[in-house]
């Protein structure tokens, strides 16, 4: 399979448009220091993403611990290993990436081991080199920059990869990018996608069950919401394609990574799951919808999907 190139190994489509840009970065300032919610806190000023919506001021980290003290002897016990290649990393993230927001979410110590443009050979490598990690939580995504030529090979290879470390508590993130872009590695076009899982999807599903954390579905029913921003009529229309919004991503950089809206709705999902399968416990983050509840159907119509 033939490995994309670019920047993080994933360069796509790019146009210019520098005042997007600015506009979210500035934006992005309110994101760094808040928790993915829907309340807006005391004293906080809104600010305006890039296509004039209202951006909810957030509670500070701190203030999600319910019983901080009941905290330590998970912070004690374990860390959590993000492993992955640029989406891990946090490119185009405007300084913001998911295992930072998830370990504000979590209050355990998490490492970043994303390396941009590395294939899941590098990552299983590097992740073999790091040792024993049976005291801790694996988060893994990749994929993306190829390393594999088949889907029952992926498959092995992160059974490799969590058996080898050693670890039972694991979560797997698939793909955020757009199953009908023809550019992506995982293209399958599919007219009306919406929320059902493309082949890939739920090959690891099938595979691994529980473990699976479903990045774009979870992106599309609640990635603008969890940030405080508006969908439009755009954002509709590639909702029911299956496409996450483009408030999401830096489309004028590429069509892969997301920005630091983007990469905030997937840690929140993350810890969601987390939540779900025990790992960590439950400090009362607003969650959105969840990463499991069965939406097929006419999700538009579903409560919380999207902000009107």
């Amino acid at each position: 399979m033939t490995e994309k190139g670019g920047q993080g190994g994933k360069a796509k489509k790019t146009k210019t448009r520098v005042s997007v840009i600015t506009a979210i970065l500035l934006a992005s300032l309110c994101v760094m220091t808040a928790l993915v919610s829907g309340k807006e806190s005391a004293g906080s000023d809104s600010d305006k993403d890039p296509e004039g919506s209202v951006q909810v001021g957030l509670p500070a980290i701190a203030d999600i611990f319910s019983d901080p003290v009941g905290q330590e002897s998970v912070l004690d016990e374990s860390t959590i290993n993000c492993w992955g290649d640029s989406m891990t990393q946090g490119i185009n993230g405007d300084g913001i990436s998911y295992p930072d927001v998830l370990e504000q979410l979590t209050g355990i110590k998490t490492n970043n081991f994303g390396v941009a443009g590395e294939n899941t050979l590098e990552i299983m490598q590097r992740s073999e080199d790091y040792g024993d990690q049976s005291n801790d939580i694996l988060i893994i995504e990749m994929g993306d920059n190829g390393g594999w030529d088949s889907l029952p090979e992926l498959i092995e290879q992160y059974q490799e990869m969590i058996e080898k470390s050693g670890c039972d508590r694991y979560i797997i993130i698939t793909s955020t990018d757009d199953p009908d872009d023809p550019e992506s590695i995982w293209y399958e076009p599919a007219e009306g996608l919406g929320i059902s899982n493309t082949s890939y999807e739920q090959a690891l599903l099938d595979a691994f069950g529980e473990h699976v954390f479903l990045a774009r579905r979870y992106l599309l029913m609640n990635g603008l919401k969890l940030n405080g921003l508006k969908a439009g009529k755009q954002d509709y229309r590639r909702a029911f394609a299956g496409d996450i919004s483009e408030k999401l991503r830096h489309t004028e950089i590429d069509n892969t990574h997301l920005n630091g809206y983007g990469y905030t709705a997937q840690a929140t999902g993350v810890y969601a799951k987390g939540v779900e399968l025990g790992y960590w416990p439950d400090t009362g983050a607003e969650i959105g919808l969840s990463t499991t509840e069965d939406m097929e159907g006419n999700f538009f119509t579903k409560r919380g999907f999207l902000t009107h």
